[in-house]
């Protein structure tokens, strides 16, 4: 509600079991209304709607979402204008971040029908300088290594980059390519692929910008980390959702997309990781086969846990974050480590979802 835009309103999406929490209820002074709206987008019953006394622009909408896509939809059925806006509760925005976001679209808003966002990390430290168990610092310091590599590209990339920020769809195109998955933890990228084969399907000129600067933070270090992990639970649901786009692999009719991109995306997504995982866990065995000497090994391993180590500092440098002085020795100390315990534990899980995403039918993969 304090972001500096001209016109704009909130929608609160909320589960009906839990409600509307009473000091939100008190605070914002929000009274039962009843709205006429269409239901363009298939989504749960809505229970109860609620508009703010405080300020008219904040509608709390009470419903049966199970998902976070059917909490979108929701959300999509009952917006008034022309872009909607996917937030998200952990996440702290600087007032000018939606005004510098929408400023593409405001430009030419029949071209651009998609504008995606990041946010930093958390200035807030741990109370006490609690640095946190040894898996929350590992997941952290993954985290970390991955915020490097982000960058200001224009074109979207389907494998996020550092954590994502808010969302801006075309509202008419979130409703041509059917909405949100709710089946899918990566509702997002999903939709960006029906986005893609419908605007080339009709062959439209079409652009999905991506901003590369980020827009706010994460509310605190709890809500930092809860975004990291779900930023690993979304990269690995990443192949379910290329999977149900598979009609558009190495299919001409959709150029450099369905040539190129999508089938790296593939393989990225997929492959590689059965090979990250077995070479990290041939490695130790290269003495045996009289690959390497153990002297040779032993080298092999300190190169690679300083140049890891070097890779996350240097990422704390870039990502505005300031925890306490024990849990940045922390940080510190482990990052050397963090790709002989970590990394593998995370390929592990990545290959146990991928092969239970891979079994089940997907009847709707077009």
């Amino acid at each position: 509600l304090a972001l500096t835009y001209p016109e704009h309103e909130v929608i609160v999406v909320t589960s009906a079991p839990h409600g509307v929490p009473p000091p939100m209820r008190e605070r914002y002074d929000l009274k039962a209304c009843e709205i006429f709206f269409r239901r363009s987008l298939r989504t749960p019953p809505v229970r109860a709607l609620y508009r703010s006394g405080a300020d008219t622009r904040l509608l709390v909408v009470e419903c049966d979402a199970h998902t976070r896509g059917d909490a979108l939809n929701s959300g999509v059925n009952l917006a008034r204008y022309r872009y909607v806006c996917c937030a998200d509760h952990r996440a702290r925005y600087a007032p000018d971040s939606l005004l510098k976001s929408m400023q593409p679209a405001v430009e030419d808003p029949a071209l651009v029908i998609a504008v995606t966002t990041m946010i930093a990390g958390s200035q807030i430290g741990r109370d006490e300088g609690d640095p946190g168990s040894v898996s929350e610092i590992l997941q952290r310091l993954s985290g970390l290594r991955e915020l490097l590599g982000r960058g200001g590209r224009k074109r979207l990339r389907l494998a996020p980059d550092g954590l994502p920020g808010f969302t801006l769809w075309r509202r008419d195109v979130v409703l041509e390519t059917g909405g949100f998955a709710p089946d899918l933890l990566e509702e997002q990228a999903d939709l960006t692929l029906r986005a893609h084969r419908q605007m080339l399907r009709s062959k439209k000129p079409y652009r999905i910008v991506h901003i590369g600067e980020p827009v706010g933070t994460a509310s605190n270090e709890g809500a930092f980390d809860g975004l990291l992990a779900e930023h690993f639970r979304r990269r690995d649901a990443m192949t379910p959702a290329v999977w149900r786009s598979r009609g558009m692999l190495l299919n001409p009719s959709y150029g450099r997309l369905g040539l190129l991109d999508l089938p790296q995306l593939l393989l990225t997504s997929a492959v590689v990781p059965w090979f990250e995982l077995l070479c990290l866990a041939a490695l130790p065995f290269a003495p045996v086969v009289g690959v390497l000497t153990i002297p040779q090994l032993m080298t092999v391993l300190a190169a690679i846990a300083l140049g890891n180590g070097l890779l996350i500092e240097t990422a704390m440098l870039r990502t505005p974050l300031e925890p306490a002085d024990r849990r940045l020795t922390g940080l510190m100390l482990l990052a050397p480590l963090e790709v002989f315990v970590g990394r593998p534990a995370r390929l592990w899980a990545r290959v146990v979802g991928l092969t239970r995403a891979l079994s089940r039918p997907d009847p709707m993969g077009v």
